[in-house]
């Protein structure tokens, strides 16, 4: 049985033996789906949603990329261009993927126009053309991508296939900062920290390590612990610290497995306590403990 969220703008689907009773996105009531009614993008979301899962659950995953395509998603091509690049639920073919993202940039996906770029950049299924990689970061960054506008980024910052220019590099990092993309803020916040591009503002450099770590950046949580703990651009806190450092920790940042095994240890911003930093090293280390 295929369901969906009765809130279009969740666009969470699913499929299992029973209907659950709400969507676990947004709590909204789940109706079941008609899979003859299901458009393309339908498939794609249903695809999504097993990207995930089980082994055993890919190549259901494909198939219904597969029938997106079909459909004429564009959405579902470039995700079956993914697949197909990465050999996540079917044999890795380069060469396929980098077609089937032509075909979904014809087809007007943006996300498919940055899959291309980062083709010609490294050389994926074609052979490697910076140039043409630059271009097509820039056609994804001026139509608004913010994935586009990091890549272009990246490639201002390190001059690929485009003269380096790290004041140029900070416009476009800028740009996907001011649309909430987490990596943006995060950057934004870097470029602040070390004055790449900028005039160097430990304060700014606070501000988008708070907006990215608030929006779920686990390295954005680390950095911005690390602030509180060294007092830069904020005052020193070994609390917030200690705050900070745990949710990173939660989320699997390393550094902030360490920083919190190290407050633990000396007893920074809590109780002191040598079990909490053993255990925290080993679950860095990846070590697995018995008992």
């Amino acid at each position: 049985m295929i369901y969906h969220c009765e809130d279009h703008t969740c666009n969470y689907w699913d499929e299992g033996e029973k209907l659950p009773e709400r969507c676990p996105q947004c709590g909204r009531k789940l109706l079941r789906a008609n899979e003859a009614d299901m458009t393309g993008d339908d498939w794609t979301a249903l695809g999504n949603t097993l990207w995930d899962a089980e082994a055993s659950d890919k190549k259901r995953m494909v198939d219904c990329f597969r029938k997106a395509a079909y459909l004429g998603s564009a959405w579902g091509v470039c995700n079956l261009g993914i697949c197909m690049e990465q050999g996540n639920g079917v044999e890795a073919d380069p060469v396929q993927a980098f077609w089937l993202y032509q075909q979904a940039v014809e087809m007007g996906s943006l996300n498919a126009v940055c899959c291309l770029g980062v083709c010609y950049q490294y050389g994926i299924g074609t052979a490697p053309d910076a140039e043409k990689a630059a271009e097509l970061y820039c056609k994804a960054a001026e139509y608004g991508s913010p994935r586009g506008q990091m890549l272009l980024a990246r490639a201002f910052h390190d001059g690929i296939g485009v003269e380096a220019d790290a004041a140029e590099a900070v416009h476009w990092v800028r740009a996907a900062a001011y649309q909430r993309y987490g990596e943006g803020m995060y950057r934004l916040g870097v470029c602040y920290e070390y004055g790449d591009g900028v005039e160097q503002n430990w304060e700014h450099a606070v501000h988008w390590f708070r907006e990215a770590a608030e929006s779920g950046v686990s390295v954005a949580m680390t950095d911005l612990g690390y602030c509180y703990e060294k007092g830069c651009g904020v005052e020193q806190s070994w609390e917030q610290a200690f705050s900070w450092y745990r949710r990173g920790a939660e989320c699997g940042d390393l550094r902030s497995m360490h920083n919190l095994g190290y407050c633990y240890e000396k007893g920074r911003g809590v109780e002191q306590s040598w079990e909490q930093a053993f255990f925290l090293v080993s679950q860095r280390c990846g070590v697995r403990l018995s008992g």
